[in-house]
């Protein structure tokens, strides 16, 4: 018999491909197997055959790659490899599925050993440091015993006055109320200073998961000083050209806003412009909008101010004064005329102020006029020549004017009080409590002022320039801004 006849399938009258040992012993290639239940070819019975556990005939197998491996095809294996995935499904796909979940597991039981030892080392930090500053609490200590003396004394004075308010439904001594609250909160922000040694503790969650710190670091700072080193520094990748033109804000103590003007015009915007009004908001330092307008502007002065998210412009067109009110989204929502140039905008909770050297026009926020105060106010309080910025609780209106602050009704706009602060400072922030966080360039500090202007706490600065901006971002953290550089420090 001619050996290459043996190694043929009995059922197609082909070579076998892969050839299978049946129950009964005869030998077929895979693709002739049926799963119907028919009976055998050869032995007239009925084989129940599982495609996933066939028995192959190796020693055929060896048989076929002897005769023909010179006739073999190169893609031959690749071919056998097609084959068995084609018959055996089920053992493909569990051989190539298994290392990977192999692998995953391998992965996470490693990353899940890294969190709990990062977890571990964490709260025995934690641990470490609470247990420090039990210890090191003195309750002896001068100055937490008198500031704790102070706040008693402040509480029923508050409590007093209150007392009072429930039963002639007013308070008689307004003033002294909004300032006794003031002085509470911040001697009350005093004592838990002490109480925590001066130390601020924070856990800051890590964003990047892998990472040595999986889980965050957990970080202290002493609150006696700000120390400029301890600051990260980022940098704004700014596409402005003129700086002379450029002005920063901050929306929401989240958001910064960049707006400039650039002259790079096209033929067609130059026949009725002269400049292009560039916005750019950014998240941190990360861009996330951009707007433009064509502007024709008689000189680059621009005033602009923002409030819950909105922003406010003033801009001196040819033929008119106009007043433009941008949502969030930077499209424009409102606008307004004036007849007057303006010197300042302030955008507060209630109103919006359009200050120039003769009067001031009061706006609500959709920039519709509501009243005019004119020279007889500006004369009685030198105002508003020389203003430098606004800032508004829900109760006063607080105007930063050389080295006074003005306190002013937030509903009624009248002057409740004034007063002289030691040197020239710059607001940072008005709490509803009415304290006023002020930054002292001479010393450099930031201060803590009540509302008889008196500076209940001081907190030195060092190493600091003196071309920074101060402002909060939304958990109320100091931010630095050096505008020449456009960078940030958080």
């Amino acid at each position: 018999m001619n050996l290459e006849n043996t190694l043929v399938c009995p059922i197609c009258n082909l070579r076998f491909d892969t050839p299978i040992i049946l129950p009964c012993g005869e030998t077929i290639c895979a693709k002739c197997i049926t799963t119907n239940n028919s009976k055998c070819f050869f032995c007239n019975k009925k084989h129940s055959i599982n495609q996933d556990n066939m028995l192959i005939n190796k020693l055929l197998v060896k048989q076929l790659n002897e005769t023909f491996k010179v006739k073999t095809s190169k893609y031959e294996s690749d071919y056998n490899e097609i084959i068995k995935c084609y018959y055996f499904p089920k053992k493909n796909n569990d051989n190539f599925f298994q290392p990977l979940i192999d692998h995953l597991v391998q992965i996470s039981d490693m990353k899940i050993q890294e969190i709990e030892n990062n977890r571990n080392d964490l709260l025995q930090k934690l641990n470490a440091i609470r247990d420090n500053n039990l210890t090191s609490l003195d309750l002896n200590n001068s100055d937490l015993k008198s500031t704790f003396d102070e706040l008693t004394k402040l509480f029923h004075e508050i409590k007093s006055i209150e007392e009072n308010m429930i039963i002639k439904k007013e308070i008689d001594d307004s003033e002294k109320y909004e300032y006794l609250r003031s002085k509470f909160a911040i001697k009350i922000d005093k004592f838990y200073k002490i109480i925590r040694n001066y130390k601020q503790t924070k856990f800051l969650k890590n964003s990047a998961f892998f990472n040595e710190q999986c889980l965050g670091l957990i970080v202290q700072k002493d609150l006696r000083t700000i120390n400029f080193n301890e600051y990260q520094k980022a940098s704004f990748l700014l596409k402005c050209t003129d700086r002379k033109t450029l002005k920063v804000q901050k929306i929401n103590k989240k958001h910064f806003i960049f707006t400039y003007l650039e002259k790079n015009l096209t033929k067609c915007e130059k026949e009725y412009f002269n400049f292009i009004f560039c916005i750019e908001v950014y998240l941190k330092t990360k861009k996330i909008k951009t707007a433009k307008i064509p502007l024709n502007l008689e000189t680059e002065d621009y005033l602009i101010s923002n409030y819950d998210g909105n922003i406010y412009l003033y801009f001196a067109e040819p033929y008119c004064k106009k007043f433009r009110k941008l949502n969030s989204y930077l499209e424009e929502s409102k606008t307004a005329i004036r007849k007057t140039p303006l010197i300042k905008l302030f955008a507060t909770k209630n109103y919006v102020f359009g200050i120039s050297t003769s009067d001031i026009e009061i706006f609500d926020h959709n920039l519709v006029p509501l009243k005019n105060v004119f020279n007889s106010f500006r004369s009685l309080i030198n105002f508003p020549s020389k203003l430098s910025n606004f800032y508004s609780n829900c109760k006063f209106i607080f105007v930063d004017y050389e080295s006074q602050i003005l306190v002013l009704d937030n509903q009624k706009g009248i002057l409740i009080k004034y007063f002289n602060l030691k040197s020239k400072c710059e607001i940072v922030s008005v709490s509803d409590e009415n304290v006023i966080t002020a930054y002292n360039p001479t010393e450099p500090s930031l201060d803590e002022i009540n509302l008889n202007g008196e500076v209940d706490e001081s907190v030195q600065m060092k190493g600091f320039p003196s071309n920074l901006k101060i402002i909060l971002d939304e958990n109320e953290n100091l931010e630095f801004f050096e505008i020449n550089n456009l960078d940030l420090y958080y």
